[in-house]
C-alpha cells in the first residue's frame, strides 16, 4: 500500500482567531493543489494554548467548498465533551457536502479546563468515550436513535468506514482494533522518558493483532519541517519550541533549566534539509507501519508562508523519497 500523505493544522497562524480560520482554509487549498491526501484539524476549545478551533466540522465544511479532492479529517474531536448524536449529524452533513471526503477521528481528550467548562467529568472520560462512541457509531450506521424511530438524515453510513480513534495505551489500541477503526498516533509522547517511537511500538503491535486486516489504518502524526538546511529549520522552529517547552515545564511534563537543544530533542522534531528529514523519518520505527503520515509544523513555525513552503518541500521532495525508500525496505524484507 502506498503511504498516504496528510497535514495537520492547529489553527494558530493568524493575528486574530478569524485570521487563523482563513489561513487554515488557505492551507487546505494549498495542500489540495500539492496532492496531499488528507488535511486534518484538531479541536481546541476556550482559548486552549494549543490552538483555537472549537467546532472542527464547521471549518471542514468550509474547506470542502474550497477544495476538490483532498480528504478532510479531525484529529481529533474530544468525544466525552460532545453530544454524539449531534456529532453524527454534523459528520453526515460534511460528508455529503464534500462528496464522501470526511475522515472522522475522535479521542478522549485530557484538558481539564475544557471538561470543567462544558460540565463534563474528566475522571470519567474513558468510560464516557466508550459509551458515546457506541452511540455515535450506531447513529452513523443508521440505527434508530435513543429508543425512538428517528434515524440520521442525511445518512452517515459511509463515514463508519472512515472512523479513527486516538490512543496512547495498548488497551486502547486493542479496543480500536476490535472496533475495526483506524488508529491515530500522537506526534510525541511527552509523559514518558521512553522515546516516542519506542513507546508506540507495542501500541501498534496490539492494534495490528486486534484489527481485521482489511480495516487496518494507522495515521502517524509527526512534526515534519523541511527547509534549505538544518540551521534554517532550527531558526524557524525556535520560538515555537521555546513556547511549547515553557508550557510543558509549567505543566510538569518537561524538567526545568534544560538547554534549547534538549527541548528540541524532547519535542521530537523531524527537520532540516529534505534529505535529513527523510533519514530522520526512516529512523523513526513507527514510520514503516504508517498508512498515512500526518505532517504538522507544531510546535514550531506559525508563519503561514513558511508553512506552505514546508508543505511544498514535503510533497515534492520528502514524500516521494520516503515512499521509494519504504518500498525498497519492504522489498528487501520480502526477498527470499
Amino acid at each position: 500500500m502506498t503511504l498516504r500523505l496528510g497535514f495537520l493544522t492547529h489553527v494558530t497562524s493568524g493575528r486574530t482567531p478569524a485570521d487563523s480560520l482563513r489561513i487554515a482554509i488557505d492551507l487546505f487549498q494549498a495542500a489540495d493543489e500539492l496532492g496531499f491526501d488528507t488535511g486534518w484539524v484538531a479541536q481546541h476549545r476556550f482559548g486552549d494554548t494549543d490552538g483555537s478551533l472549537p467546532t472542527p466540522l464547521v471549518l471542514l465544511a468550509a474547506a470542502a467548498a474550497a477544495t476538490r479532492r483532498i480528504d478532510l479529517g479531525t484529529a481529533v474531536v474530544v468525544l466525552p465533551t460532545e453530544d454524539p448524536v449531534a456529532l453524527a449529524e454534523q459528520a453526515a452533513v460534511v460528508d455529503a457536502l464534500s462528496g464522501g471526503r470526511l475522515q472522522l477521528g475522535v479521542g478522549t481528550g485530557g484538558h481539564s479546563p475544557t471538561f470543567a467548562a462544558v460540565g463534563a467529568d474528566i475522571t470519567r472520560r474513558r468510560q464516557d468515550f466508550v459509551e458515546r462512541l457506541e452511540t455515535l457509531t450506531s447513529a452513523l450506521q443508521g440505527a434508530a436513535i435513543n429508543g425512538t424511530t428517528e434515524t440520521l438524515s442525511p445518512s452517515g453510513q459511509a463515514v463508519t468506514g472512515r472512523l479513527w480513534e486516538s490512543t496512547t495505551s495498548r488497551e486502547g489500541a486493542q479496543r480500536i482494533g476490535r472496533n475495526a477503526n483506524g488508529l491515530l498516533l500522537a506526534r510525541s509522547v511527552y509523559f514518558s522518558d521512553t522515546p516516542t517511537d519506542e513507546h508506540q511500538l507495542p501500541v501498534v503491535a496490539d492494534y495490528l493483532a486486534s484489527a481485521p486486516r482489511a480495516a487496518q489504518r494507522i495515521g502517524v502524526s509527526r512534526t515534519v519541517y523541511p527547509a534549505t538546511d538544518r540551521r534554517t529549520s532550527t531558526a524557524d522552529l525556535a520560538d515555537g519550541v521555546s513556547r511549547y517547552a515553557a508550557q510543558m515545564v509549567h505543566e510538569g511534563h518537561f524538567p526545568e533549566g534544560r538547554s534549547a537543544a534538549d527541548y528540541f530533542e524532547r519535542s521530537y522534531l523531524h527537520h532540516g534539509h529534505p534529505d535529513q528529514v527523510v533519514e530522520s523519518l526512516l529512523a523513526d520505527r513507527i514510520t514503516g507501519y504508517a498508512t498515512e503520515l500526518i505532517c504538522q509544523t507544531a510546535p514550531g513555525t506559525v508563519d503561514p508562508d513558511k508553512t506552505v513552503s514546508a508543505l511544498e518541500l514535503i510533497a515534492r521532495q520528502v514524500a516521494p523519497a520516503l515512499r521509494e525508500r519504504l518500498v525498497e525496505a519492504t522489498t528487501l524484507v520480502d526477498a527470499p
